[in-house]
């Protein structure tokens, strides 16, 4: 189990026990779980009640339908967070937006009007819920303009460092797949981009774990992208 499902399990159950036990039944009673696999979707809009998901185990990307049918990568998510209609009036979701398993994934499946009852005895919980989808939207506008003018090592470099940030950790168990599936780039490409940081000593390998070794080198990477390695994107 990595850090960041230590970390959310725990958190997880301090989270419920804030709640009384009737919030907790009525929770329970419309909570759904689902098991997907990787390279299953989620459309946000589907069902007549809008819904929160919260990601319990795995990885899921963000992607946004554009009208000609192309997809953008909004983010990725990891256990505890979260997406949808979660607090009342204030929601991201929106018909052409869905989540994309990246690895095998368990999702909490909440009706948003259960949800927000139970939040409204708990204002403390309903403003942090806020100001983490204030944080996680500026994060998409951020990714969208990385996408738009960054070059690929940019994009890995900032990835890595998202994902190393969410474990605590200087180790992450991840393929080389799974990160061009989180960045909609093709595998040989990444796993070029992560054989120079490794030969650049800002990544190393520990069995089939990713290590990171130089964090202000990874820092700048994401900042100039393949410059900072001397060669051209």
């Amino acid at each position: 189990m990595s850090n960041q499902q230590a970390a959310w399990d725990i958190r997880k159950e301090e989270i419920l026990r804030q709640f009384s036990r009737e919030e907790l039944s009525l929770l329970e009673a419309s909570t759904v779980r689902v098991r997907k696999a990787r390279g299953e979707a989620v459309f946000l809009d589907e069902g007549e009640s809008p819904k929160v998901y919260i990601v319990d185990e795995g990885y899921v990307r963000v992607c946004h339908l554009t009208g000609d049918g192309k997809r953008f990568i909004m983010g990725v998510l990891g256990p505890g967070e979260f997406f949808g209609a979660v607090t009342p009036d204030l929601s991201l979701e929106s018909p052409e937006e869905l989540l994309e398993v990246v690895r095998e994934a368990k999702l909490l499946v909440i009706e948003a009007g259960v949800f927000h009852g139970i939040l409204k005895n708990h204002p403390d919980m309903m403003l942090r819920l806020a100001q983490l989808l204030e944080l996680k939207k500026r994060h998409f506008q951020k990714r969208l303009t990385s996408v738009l003018f960054k070059d690929i090592t940019a994009r890995t470099a900032e990835l890595l460092l998202e994902l190393f940030g969410k474990t605590g950790e200087d180790q992450l168990q991840i393929t080389h797949q799974e990160i061009a599936d989180m960045l909609g780039a093709a595998r040989p490409v990444v796993s070029n981009v992560l054989s120079r940081m490794t030969k650049a000593g800002v990544l190393g390998k520990q069995g089939v774990a990713l290590c990171l070794l130089n964090r202000a080198a990874m820092a700048d990477l994401w900042e100039n992208g393949a410059a900072a390695l001397g060669v051209q994107s």
